[in-house]
C-alpha cells in the first residue's frame, strides 16, 4: 500500500467564493457614454465609504444588476488589491445566490458604483461609493477572475508540478535552499 502526504500542497477549495474581484483599475470605452477611467483613488474611497457605512444599508450583491428584486448575496468586506489596483469583496451568498454560481448560472461579477454618491437626506457628498454588485454573465469590466474560478488554473506550477509527481507515482524532491 502507498502513503500519499500531501502536507506540503494546498489546496484551493473550489467551493470557496467567499473573496471575489469585484472591479481593477483602467481606462474603460464605454459604447454609449464618454470613456471613463477606475483608478486606484476611487477604490480607496469605496473602501472608505463602505467601512464608513455611508450609505446606511447592507449592500447586496443582486442578479443581472436587478436591484429592485432578490439578493444573491451581501457585502460584508471591502478588500484593496495589487497596490490599490483591484477591488475585492466578501460576500455572505445566499443560498439561492451559492446555486445560482456552483450551478454555473452566474460566473461573474459587476459593480455598481456612484462616481459622487449623494445623501438623499443630509446632501452631503461622499465621492466615489459602492451601491452593489451584480451577478452576471457579461461584465462590462473585463479581464477579471470569475466568481467560481477554475482551481487546475490558479494552481501554481510548483504545486501543478507536486500534483502530477504523486499521480504518476513519483517521488516529490524538497526543495532545500
Amino acid at each position: 500500500m502507498k502513503n500519499i502526504c500531501l502536507q506540503e500542497i494546498q489546496f484551493q477549495d473550489e467551493t470557496n467564493i467567499t473573496e471575489v474581484q469585484l472591479m481593477r483599475a483602467g481606462v474603460f470605452v464605454h459604447p454609449f457614454f464618454e470613456d471613463f477611467e477606475i483608478t486606484p483613488e476611487m477604490f480607496t474611497s469605496f473602501k472608505k465609504n463602505f467601512d464608513d457605512n455611508v450609505k446606511k444599508i447592507d449592500l447586496a450583491v443582486d442578479y443581472s444588476h436587478n436591484s429592485g428584486e432578490k439578493a444573491g448575496g451581501w457585502i460584508k468586506e471591502v478588500i484593496l488589491k495589487e497596490n490599490n489596483t483591484q477591488l475585492w469583496i466578501l460576500v455572505d451568498w445566499t443560498e439561492a445566490g451559492r446555486t445560482a454560481i456552483l450551478g454555473g448560472e452566474f460566473k461573474y461579477l459587476s459593480a455598481d458604483f456612484s462616481d459622487n454618491y449623494t445623501d438623499n437626506e443630509t446632501g452631503e457628498k461622499f465621492g466615489p461609493t459602492l451601491n452593489g454588485a451584480g451577478l452576471t454573465n457579461r461584465p462590462f469590466i473585463k479581464d477579471m477572475k470569475a466568481v467560481l474560478s477554475d482551481p487546475e488554473t490558479d494552481l501554481s506550477e510548483d504545486k501543478k508540478t507536486a500534483i502530477l509527481k504523486i499521480i504518476e507515482d513519483k517521488p516529490i524532491e524538497k526543495d532545500t535552499k
